[in-house]
């Protein structure tokens, strides 16, 4: 199983991630818009069975885990542009 590990830089997320067991590929993201624009644009998601992204949640309801099982290439609470891409 091939699988790709996406954390964000200097929080919780990137501690998780280093204690995954497996054979598995870690990308530790900056959060600003370049970073997570290279990563989407560049990263051949075709090539790994499974993508696990790890981030905090600072939501309401953040006393709850949230697991999402699809990507839809959207904010939970917002839309999308025509073309898809995130507003």
């Amino acid at each position: 199983m091939k699988l790709l590990v996406f954390c964000f830089l200097g929080n919780i997320s990137e501690r998780l991630a280093a204690h995954i067991d497996g054979s598995k590929t870690v990308i530790k993201l900056s959060s600003d818009y370049a970073a997570i624009s290279d990563f989407v644009e560049n990263t051949d998601i075709g090539s790994y069975d499974y993508i696990l992204g790890l981030g905090m949640y600072s939501g309401r309801d953040q006393d709850s885990i949230r697991i999402e099982t699809e990507c839809n290439g959207r904010f939970r609470n917002s839309g999308s542009s025509e073309d898809g891409t995130l507003i």
